[in-house]
């Protein structure tokens, strides 16, 4: 939590015995849990087992968990409550559920962006190698509104360039996009490529 360093806030990637996915925040000091919300799938993204959220992002008052299943979408959850205020899917940005392989997302430091990443699957349902960010508003994200700010397209090798977790730098003006066989720095303002270093397999 950026407002209290000794909270954690998390999100379960796989389903519990009861079927369900779990939200909840921990105290690092105490290592106890403070609140764990159970809840089950939404019905447009019916799941067995896995993956369900895996990146996720904050602002001062909410937690961003991001379910990388498909349909994708963004929560918006109070952090005081932990009461789910929202949730956003990624449809509403263009993508039909089938069309992308995975979904994750990360703020910026000062709190005014959300970028979302997607891992682009071709006709016949697989990896392309290309990934799609989409820069958003983070307030207006807050508020379960999809405000876009930039959109870009990048390319790697199919089935090996998967997109995982962003990074925005400390002073918010690069951005570093893990993508398995890869990483790319991008422009955080334009989304621009500013480099590539490939990863040791």
């Amino acid at each position: 939590d950026a407002n209290d360093r000794s909270t954690l806030f998390w999100s379960t990637y796989a389903l519990d015995k009861e079927g369900k996915l779990h939200v909840g925040k921990s105290n690092l000091k105490t290592g106890k849990v403070i609140q764990d919300v159970a809840f089950l799938p939404d019905e447009r993204a019916p799941m067995k087992a896995g993956p369900a959220y895996c990146a996720s992002g904050q602002s001062k008052s909410a937690f961003l968990p991001v379910f990388m299943g498909s349909e994708g979408y963004i929560d918006v959850w109070d952090k005081k409550t932990l009461v789910r205020r929202h949730r956003v899917f990624v449809s509403d940005l263009g993508y039909k559920a089938g069309t992308y392989q995975f979904v994750h997302g990360s703020n910026s430091h000062d709190m005014k962006r959300f970028l979302v990443t997607l891992t682009l699957k071709g006709e016949d349902g697989k990896m392309t190698g290309k990934q799609d960010l989409v820069l958003l508003d983070l307030p207006a994200l807050e508020q379960g509104k999809l405000k876009e700010l930039k959109r870009t397209t990048l390319s790697g090798e199919p089935g090996k360039t998967i997109a995982f977790r962003p990074y925005f730098t400390a002073d918010d003006k690069l951005i570093f996009q893990s993508s398995a066989d890869r990483m790319w720095g991008l422009d955080a303002a334009t989304l621009q490529l500013v480099d590539e270093k490939m990863t040791q397999s």
